[in-house]
């Protein structure tokens, strides 16, 4: 999927192509997370609100394929024009000149949005503020029924007062607080990883460092493997547990072959450690199937990329050193499956500071060239060099 966003927060124009593994990177405040969450928007609104097309018997094709593009640039200039602002907190001034244009194949036989087709992906996001979600989410549904309950006691209209308190939520936030509240009917589906793939699970338990469950009372628990008895509340647990609550869920109950997983920052709350081991579940969800969509800021995560690219090749040693370090083949990653983009200043733009992306250059030998990171460590390490040796 090709993208070009427009006049979007800070960024000015940015172009991108979501592949099997997109990871934007960049200082703080250059524009990820507009990118990110426009992106969202636009795959959710295309599933949701954006009608299907049904198959029309003996109809042939490449008129159908003219059709299916048209079809997509409309939902594009429909999506810029009137819902890229409710993606976001904010009026729709904002964002009355942005624009939203994807650029993908979304035929395969002559049917477009149907079972049969190859369409763009459904998707599944895990914001910066998943952590909050999880743990409030039934605290907020508590606390709000209750005040409508007392408000029915007098004579004030509690819709009518409720409407001047309404929270304002970028709607990848409000889709993690409805994802966390439709939990216990979600836990009775099976993902893909439930059904083929179980090592998956294995894989992201480990991170976890237990298993989650949602108990009788409709609440999330978790149990540390080294003490499966227990049963902790999210309250209860580390903040590491309660920012991989949705992951996990999604992994077990909803993921399947040819879904888009966003995820904003997901070193937050990890050790180095499980950051490396999060990239290296990244790359298995790609080799099975999914598509997967990062932000981050984590050195840890692109070098752990860097090894699973590296270790890949037809090579007696580094067969060797990768069996020895415990690196599986699903796990290893080919340059045409990753896509690394950097936030950087866009000198087109003179009259006030805004943002693009620069391609990262990947390959086989040398794996991710990206400076972002490496300048920054650069210098840490010149400077303590120079205060211990002088």
């Amino acid at each position: 999927m090709d993208i070009t966003l427009k006049n979007l927060g800070l960024i000015q124009e940015a172009n991108f192509t979501v592949g099997d593994l997109t990871v934007i990177c960049g200082r703080n405040n250059t524009g990820k997370t507009y990118i990110t969450y426009a992106t969202y928007g636009f795959l959710d609104y295309w599933h949701s609100g954006w009608p299907e097309v049904s198959p029309i018997p003996g109809f042939d094709m490449h008129p159908l394929e003219t059709y299916a593009r048209r079809l997509l640039h409309v939902a594009c200039m429909e999506y810029s024009s009137n819902w890229i602002s409710k993606i976001f907190v904010g009026g729709k001034n904002k964002f009355k000149n942005s624009t939203f244009y994807l650029d993908d194949d979304i035929y395969e036989t002559p049917t477009v949005k149907s079972k049969n087709v190859k369409t763009l992906p459904k998707v599944f996001i895990a914001s910066a503020e998943r952590t909050g979600a999880a743990l409030f989410q039934r605290e907020v549904d508590f606390t709000r029924s209750r005040l409508i309950d007392i408000l029915k006691e007098t004579n004030v209209n509690p819709q009518q007062l409720l409407g001047h308190f309404t929270a304002e939520y970028p709607l990848p936030v409000k889709h993690n607080i409805d994802f966390i509240r439709d939990l216990p009917n979600i836990v009775n589906k099976q993902s893909i990883f439930t059904q083929e793939h179980p090592e998956v699970l294995q894989a992201f338990d480990d991170i976890a460092g237990g298993e989650y469950a949602i108990n009788t009372a409709g609440g999330i628990s978790y149990s540390p493997s080294n003490q499966p008895e227990l049963n902790l509340s999210l309250a209860e647990s580390s903040s590491t547990v309660r920012s991989l609550v949705e992951i996990g869920f999604y992994l077990r109950h909803l993921a399947q072959k040819g879904d888009l997983l966003m995820v904003d920052e997901p070193e937050l709350n990890l050790h180095p450690e499980n950051q490396r081991k999060i990239a290296r579940l990244f790359a298995m969800l790609v080799n099975h199937g999914i598509r997967v969509f990062i932000t981050t800021h984590s050195d840890y995560i692109i070098k752990e990329f860097n090894t699973l690219l590296l270790l890949n090749k037809s090579d007696e040693r580094l067969q060797a050193l990768a069996q020895r370090e415990g690196y599986q083949p699903t796990e290893l990653l080919k340059p045409e499956q990753l896509n690394v983009y950097m936030t950087t200043v866009d000198e087109r733009v003179t009259d006030k500071i805004s943002y693009t992306l620069i391609p990262a250059k990947i390959t086989s030998d040398s794996g991710i060239e990206l400076t972002s990171f490496n300048d920054t460590i650069e210098d840490m390490n010149r400077l303590q060099d120079e205060i211990v040796w002088g």
